[in-house]
């Protein structure tokens, strides 16, 4: 967990940009619902290099106070042995508002 390179760079208020891949998520997109919250470890700018430097941030599929689509997308489906029915997948951040 310490080699986490994902970045939370801070905005104005209690939010953040978040930059950076998750892989093998289970359930990580698809329709059943409107609304889908991933929860990533970040790295804020000056933080230590180790797991004490991790935060937990929430990333919604759609932002909270307007409703607009997040900056995230799947990039690659996944494969697991024996989990047929799970949408597992590679999600990219690119500025995602956490």
């Amino acid at each position: 967990m310490g080699r986490i390179t994902t970045l939370a760079t801070p905005l104005e208020g209690d939010t953040y940009a978040l930059t950076g891949t998750k892989t093998w998520i289970s359930d990580g997109d698809h329709d059943l619902t409107a609304q889908a919250v991933h929860r990533l470890l970040a790295r804020t700018p000056g933080a230590p290099a180790d797991t004490r430097g991790l935060s937990l941030f929430l990333a919604p599929r759609l932002t909270f106070d307007t409703g607009i689509i997040n900056r995230w997308s799947v990039t690659r489906l996944e494969h697991k042995l024996g989990l047929n029915a799970s949408p597992t997948c590679v999600l990219n951040f690119e500025r995602a508002i956490g």
